[in-house]
């Protein structure tokens, strides 16, 4: 009888997705097995490893550490060494635009958070 390799489909997220800088998120992946079981979980990102579930461990959160562009994919191993790898989730992560409010030395003396202006003296 000849092996098949396991299905795997991504849950989250659910298409290309943008986030800030320094924001989680959560890598979800549902994986059967059709003649087995799944005993191994990779998460990669750009093709790196990123990390690893056992069995049914099939959820991951990054948390990204660079502005950039990233494919995220997620590959299943079953008992008999078939495996499969989901199509790339493009990710991209840009920066947070600056804040301003209350308590920011560049908004003192502002009521609405708009920066004040500076004079030179």
């Amino acid at each position: 009888m000849v092996n098949q390799s396991p299905l795997v489909e991504w849950l989250e997220p659910s298409g290309e997705t943008s986030l800030w800088l320094g924001q989680t998120l959560r890598m979800q992946i549902q994986a059967q097995d059709p003649d087995g079981v799944i005993t191994r979980t990779r998460f990669l990102v750009n093709g790196a490893f990123l990390g690893e579930g056992i069995e049914n461990n099939q959820v991951w959160d990054w948390t990204p550490g660079e502005i950039g562009r990233y494919a995220l994919s997620a590959m299943v191993e079953d008992d008999s060494g078939a495996s499969s790898t989901t199509p790339s989730r493009w990710v991209t992560v840009v920066a947070r635009p600056p804040e301003f409010g209350y308590g920011n030395p560049r908004t003192q003396g502002s009521s609405r958070g708009v920066p004040r202006a500076e004079h030179a003296s």
